[in-house]
């Protein structure tokens, strides 16, 4: 759904470690980095589940609260999100179902059957304690 909301660029923070980059520490120092930018903001999103993960952890010592201050949200759905404190809302990919499609597309492709193919899964919403309702 389109809010039609404006994109503020100084509130996109790219991670800094290179060599782990969906690492709970960057998401850790990506947060701190934006809670320093004295920008404006209401939620974070965060494109792994380990990083929402480390950023909830630098909110949390900053002092906000989650989700009353800040909602926070990730990608993956790995297990620790269920049990971090607060458990985390993430949309949820198919992995199984992925890993299933990749190794069959895999063996066609190594018989001959068929050729390279693009596919789309659809993800799960999994909402837990670290988003509210607006």
């Amino acid at each position: 759904m389109d809010h039609e909301l404006p994109i503020n660029d100084r509130i996109i923070i790219s991670m800094k470690q290179s060599n782990v980059q969906y690492s709970m520490e960057n998401g850790y120092e990506a947060a701190k980095e934006l809670l320093a930018s004295g920008e404006s903001f209401t939620a974070l999103y965060a494109i792994a589940d380990t990083l929402a993960i480390g950023a909830c952890r630098a909110f949390i010592e900053a002092g906000k609260k989650i989700p009353d201050d800040y909602s926070i949200m990730g990608f993956d759905g790995i297990e620790h999100g269920k049990y971090s404190t607060p458990s985390l809302t993430t949309l949820k990919q198919p992995v199984e179902e992925m890993a299933k499609a990749t190794v069959d597309l895999l063996f066609d492709i190594l018989s001959g059957k068929k050729g390279h193919d693009h596919k789309i899964f659809a993800g799960e919403l999994v909402i837990r304690e670290s988003t509210s309702e607006i």
